[in-house]
């Protein structure tokens, strides 16, 4: 039950932004570039603000302010004026005049003169000739403020991204003195050989932008396809440098090259759209239309509707058109529907519409296979206002539980009703059309109001059939609000929504909230008179054990269920889940497609996703070719649910691009669907197609194929390139659907039926979310939820001008990006749907940032302030990789976060030593942690969110020979110590497989009623007379209680395992509690069963310390202390 799904990938992630390379060609290299010896290994600076940039010419144009940084050309044939850390200048390469500075693992500085808040720029060319080795770091360029404080750096720039030829950067910074100093080269590690150039590096006073200049030119017009297109783009940012160049050339192809050439194939009239964006962000974009021609293809017209946009107020629309030469004329939308026309060269179909826009695309096929195609937009704008409609809610709820509400938003002409409305969207995203629909709630008369964001919620009937979950859609999406009420009494509320076409208001209605039943102690919360801690919204102290965990995809809540039931009442009640592996919810990473043949980006599963084509306005499609030709969805995802008898569709919308074949003679070949079991990669040929092959060249274009289930479940579904001995083929989306009477189609039942993920939020796992922390809920447990990954393929690749940027780095996009605006809208469908259970004890925004202040902080603080100004609020933090990291914690940026969170395990990536003594000791790994947590004074409560003892790569084997769980029995203990870090140990097969649950249940009960929250509780400071005791707890002085923890050093889980005699421990265990000669009543517990096994009475001293005699202590045991 180990939660991991994939092994670990530990290295260095923090703020790597990866970059494009293009120039002008160069001379080979000589043999005095070749690697060095690497430097001395530095340690990274904090990561700052970055801005990578690329260029695609040498030349300037335009005066700037004056060069205040002296030799950056590297003329003279010296570095004066820089500290040369070891550079050279050399004359073999320069991306001007005769020479350049030549940098092998080194940096080089100089400092120029600036005045405190002046903006500035510094420039600077670079090649990077050759690059060997792994490590942290690449190339940079950073400024440094008072005590090298990093003011803005670019890099780690990496020759595999960028390529060996001249690019230049460009990084901006405010100054902080009266001089700033500049460093240029290599900063990284010392297993990493770099040896790279550096050319005309310039610094001067930032001034207003100027917009980069261009000139583009294409082949205009093509015929007797398929043909070559060339085109060419030359580009300058006088000030600056161009940071992204993209090519949209209206056919569904892209490039990301200033110039190049391309293969085209498929006739039509086409606008190409090439974009520049400089180091500011100015984007500059021409329009160059451009076509093709090519007889033999169907004459494809659409009459009706003429335009290529329109607005209509009904349902459904009447398409018609010619189709000379075709076999047929399909026509589809992006919104479900898809359909062969009537008639033949003549032709009519009438198309159903969903509110807002709809994309149609009608395609035209020729007998032998040839495809065209025309699209139209329209939208449709229902008749009447908007309004709310069936609004159904119970009368009363108890305190802290959910209330559902449920209603029907009349008349919305929203097209991304899962989104929020923005009237003035980021770059990128102007075509996302959404609504914001809320409730506000109040107790008191609209002087205190809670606001709720409302979701689009399907309904899914759950059932466990042939040992998996079974979740099918049952009727229509509905609106649904979920709140949970934090007082008692009378409460009314309101609805309220706004889109493009206006807003609507709801009456007023009541219900009335009891108080809570037992048990219910409502969301936790950081406690409020000890940060050390957290607690319930009742002020009862969360005490939080627990570890990750991990469901099996198939059998998913059930799994979860039966977890639960394993683990039982009053043991762990605090879990760490990968919402955003396991979840799947929204975005590429873990998504429901799997490759038989690429290799993962370290534990994430391969994406297959390519940015060099896409449909519509879409920012990315799935590519298959010879190096990835199988993608299947179903392996570790859950299988779609079917009803046996009933007829389904498949539909998928895909391209392709020169797909040659057969490589077997006699068989089909192309790209096509089928249901498989395990595809194995050229051994598919027997397996009957449901969607038949298609091959050669096709624009996007829809294909789709009818079924009958005839079981629960369908097999899995495999989207293959198959017996081809060329070419590739690009899909955009998969779709399966349920054919309902009259031909009609029901809702679409896939996970992640688009590639492009980040543009919905999957209602299919999301019920089975719902139905896992629904159990959650009502069973008293709680899950730190990680809701996003770091490494999603699409959102690094959402440059913050709305670009597609191969090069990534952007998903910690600042406010205006479209990767934050997109951020912003998931965490509000999870705030809507989940945020009303109290089972949601927190929201942690990636596994395992990079452990610096910086970008990814502050998007964790934005998560955070969100979630507390959430009508239903929840702590919300992101967790690092290695370290305590307290520059990024205590970081004024960071303030908002609820909670530290720290990784460690004790010697892949634990810090403190000695590692292998610390491992064969549970209790004090767990106590010289938790110690380290509380000296550094974060000021909020400490998660350990991955804790774990480890060996070679994976758990230490040998605790699997420790039957009773000393490990973990002497790791729960050792948290009655003053920390009061919360751990959640990682590897959990051990703990399941050996039943360990009740050694939590044991320590709760000793702990039970215990006010840590009070503010008022210390280190107990107690003393041992024999150095072979452990004495660890805690006194609240004001009380008069005391509680604490004795152990037996030398009894260890590795002691047990070894099979070593342990001895007896006898001694004298005191505690200064501050009253002297003051009686004490002394409960001792059996730590086992968390017990009292005897009481005694006690006084202290005359100096008010309590001495207790420890006789032949075997194990450990424990004390509770209570003043008479």
């Amino acid at each position: 039950m180990t939660p991991r799904l994939v092994p670990r990938l530990r290295r260095v992630a923090a703020g790597l932004l990866l970059l494009a390379s293009l120039g002008q060609a160069l001379p080979a290299a000589r043999a005095d570039d070749a690697p060095p010896t690497p430097d001395a290994a530095r340690e990274p600076a904090a990561a700052g603000p970055a801005s990578i940039f690329l260029p695609l010419v040498s030349r300037e144009s335009g005066a700037l302010p004056a060069n205040l940084l002296a030799n950056g050309d590297f003329e003279s044939g010296s570095l004066a004026g820089w500290e040369a850390g070891g550079a050279t200048v050399s004359t073999v390469y320069a991306h001007s005049g005769q020479a350049s500075a030549r940098l092998a693992n080194q940096f080089m500085r100089t400092t120029i003169s600036t005045m405190p808040g002046q903006a500035y720029k510094a420039t600077a060319w670079v090649r990077i000739v050759s690059e060997s080795g792994d490590d942290w770091g690449g190339f940079r360029l950073a400024a440094y403020g008072p005590d090298w404080e990093v003011l803005a750096e670019v890099g780690p720039l990496l020759q595999s991204q960028r390529g060996a030829e001249w690019f230049k950067i460009a990084l901006s910074f405010t100054a902080a003195a009266a001089t700033t100093p500049i460093e240029i080269g290599y900063f990284g590690g010392p297993g990493r050989q770099m040896v790279a150039h550096v050319d005309d590096v310039t610094a001067f006073v930032k001034g207003a932008n100027r917009p980069p200049v261009l000139s583009a030119a294409l082949t205009p017009a093509l015929s007797g396809l398929p043909g070559t297109q060339t085109f060419n783009l030359v580009a300058d940012d006088a000030d600056g440098a161009v940071a992204r160049i993209l090519w949209d050339f209206g056919d569904g192809a892209r490039a990301f090259a200033a110039s190049g050439a391309r293969g085209v194939a498929v006739p039509g009239h086409y606008t190409a759209t090439v974009s520049v964006t400089d180091d500011d962000g100015a984007l500059v974009t021409r329009a160059i239309p451009w076509t093709a021609a090519q007889a033999g293809f169907p004459a494809l017209i659409v009459s009706a509707p003429a335009a290529a946009e329109t607005t209509v107020s009904t349902p459904d629309l009447a398409v018609s058109g010619s189709a000379g030469g075709a076999a047929g004329v399909i026509v589809s939308t992006d919104r479900g529907f898809v359909g062969a026309a009537n008639g033949g060269a003549a032709w009519d179909i009438r198309v159903p519409l969903q509110p807002g826009w709809n994309r149609l695309l009608v395609q035209a096929r020729g007998a032998d296979g040839r495809v065209v195609t025309q699209e139209r937009r329209v939208r449709y704008a229902p008749p009447g206002e908007l309004a709310f409609g069936q609004v159904q809610h119970a009368a009363t709820v108890e305190r802290w539980q959910p209330l559902e509400i449920t209603f029907n938003l009349e008349n919305s002409a929203a097209t991304h009703p899962q989104f929020p409305y923005g009237a003035a969207m980021p770059p990128g995203l102007s075509r996302i059309d959404g609504v914001t629909v809320d409730a506000l709630f109040t107790p008191d008369n609209w002087a205190t109001v809670y606001r709720r964001p409302a979701f689009l919620y399907q309904p899914y009937e759950r059932a466990l059939k042939d040992g998996q979950e079974w979740l099918y859609l049952t009727g229509r999406p509905v609106w649904k609000v979920r709140f949970a009420p934090p007082s008692t009494g009378p409460w009314r509320f309101r609805l309220e929504a706004v889109e493009a076409r206006g807003a609507a208001r709801s009456a007023e209605r009541t219900f009335t909230v009891n108080a809570a039943a037992a048990g219910n102690h409502g969301p936790v919360r950081v406690a409020r008179n000890d940060a050390r801690y957290f607690e319930f919204a009742d002020g009862a102290l969360f005490l939080g054990n627990g570890h990750g965990v991990g469901y099996d995809s198939a059998r998913f809540s059930y799994d979860a269920v039966d977890q639960f039931n394993a683990i039982g009442a009053g043991n762990q009640q605090f879990f760490r889940w990968w919402l955003s592996g396991e979840g799947r919810l929204w975005g590429s990473a873990w998504q429901a497609w799997r490759s038989r043949t690429l290799t993962g980006d370290g534990y994430i599963p391969a994406t297959g996703l390519t940015l060099e084509r896409a449909y519509g306005d879409g920012m990315a499609a799935l590519r298959l070719d010879a190096d990835n030709p199988i993608m299947f969805q179903g392996f570790d995802t859950g299988r779609p649910a079917l009803i046996p008898g009933r007829a389904y569709r498949l539909v998928v919308r895909w391209r392709t691009e020169a797909v040659t074949g057969p490589r077997q003679a006699g068989q089909p070949h192309g790209v096509v669907v089928k249901f498989t079991g395990w595809p194995e990669p050229g051994e598919t040929g027997a397996l009957p197609a449901l969607v038949p092959h298609v091959n050669g060249d096709t624009p996007w274009h829809v294909a789709y194929a009818d079924f009958v289930a005839g079981a629960h479940f369908a097999e899995n579904i495999a989207l293959i390139l198959e017996n081809a001995t060329g070419g590739a083929a690009y899909v955009d989306a998969v779709a399966l659907y349920e054919r309902l009477e009259g031909g009609a189609l029901g809702p679409q039942l896939l996970r992640h039926p688009a590639f492009n993920s980040h543009l919905a939020f999957d209602p299919v796992q999301s019920a089975g979310v719902d139905a896992i922390l629904a159990e959650a809920n009502a069973r008293g447990f709680y899950y730190k939820l990680v809701i996003s990954e770091k490494n999603e393929y699409l959102l690094n690749r959402l440059a913050p001008d709305g670009l597609p940027d191969p090069l990534g780095g952007h998903f910690d996009g600042a406010d205006g990006a479209p990767a934050r605006w997109l951020h912003e809208a998931y965490w509000r469908y999870l705030f809507a749907r989940f945020g009303a259970y109290r089972s949601v004890h927190s929201w942690e925004l990636v596994n395992e940032a990079a452990p610096a202040p910086g970008a990814h902080f502050q998007l964790a603080a934005a998560l955070a302030r969100r979630a507390a100004a959430d009508g239903n609020p929840h702590p919300a933090t992101t967790s690092t990789w290695a370290t305590l990291a307290e520059a990024a914690w205590k970081d004024p940026a960071s303030a908002a976060l609820g909670y530290a969170d720290f990784h460690a395990y004790v010697r892949a990536t634990g810090w403190l030593e000695p590692r292998d003594q610390l491992a064969d000791d549970s209790a004090r790994f767990f106590n010289e942690y938790d110690l380290a947590a509380r000296a550094a004074g974060f000021g909020k409560p400490v998660v350990w969110g991955e804790m774990g003892i480890d060996g070679a790569g994976d758990e230490e084997p040998r605790l699997a020979a420790d039957l009773n769980g000393v490990w973990l029995h002497k790791l729960t203990w050792a948290r009655t110590g003053p920390g009061g870090v919360y751990p959640l140990y990682w590897y959990t097969d051990n703990l399941f497989d050996k039943a360990l649950h009740p050694i939590y249940g044991a320590w709760n009960r000793f702990m039970a009623g215990l006010p840590l929250n009070n503010g008022r509780y210390q280190d107990a400071a107690a003393t041992a007379s024999n150095a072979g005791l452990r004495v660890l707890g805690q006194k609240d002085l004001t009380a008069g209680w005391a509680h604490i923890w004795i152990d037996n050093r030398a009894h260890t889980w590795r002691s047990v395992v070894d099979g070593r005699t342990v001895a007896p421990v006898s001694g004298t265990v005191r505690v200064a509690l501050g009253r002297a000669n003051t009686r004490y009543s002394v409960a001792w517990y059996d730590t086992a069963t968390g017990r009292v096994s005897r009481t005694q009475t006690l006084t202290a001293d005359s100096s008010g310390v309590l001495a207790l005699t420890v006789t032949n202590l075997r194990t450990d045991t424990a004390a509770r202390i209570t003043r008479k």
